[in-house]
């Protein structure tokens, strides 16, 4: 874990310097990938855990990162402009938040 952690200003610095090669988003990505791996699955073996809202935020947005990862690798195949795109994404935890909280509340 710690390699991947130092890493990630090396990739973000190669990411804007290089953002039309696709290398360079598959490190981004793939960065972004496993760190959120590594965020997720310390908290699923961290012992007594309050369960509650903020675990839940915590896992979503994990999952979030790691699921907005894969279309940026994918569409770098395609279009590397395009590709850091699919990491904006990330925007719309707090909209999935919102709206699983009002179904919640309606119930």
């Amino acid at each position: 874990m710690p390699f991947t952690t130092i890493v990630v200003p090396f990739a973000t610095i190669v990411v804007g310097r290089f953002a039309h090669f696709a290398p360079a988003i598959w490190r981004h990505a793939g960065h972004m990938a496993l760190i959120s791996g590594v965020g997720l699955r310390l908290v699923l073996i961290t012992p007594h855990l309050e369960l509650g809202d903020h675990l839940r935020h915590r896992q979503l947005s994990a999952i979030m990162l790691m699921g907005s990862s894969r279309p940026a690798i994918a569409l770098s195949f395609v279009d590397p402009r395009l590709a850091l795109w699919a990491l904006a994404l990330n925007f719309a935890g707090p909209l999935l938040r919102r709206q699983g909280h009002r179904a919640a509340v309606l119930d």
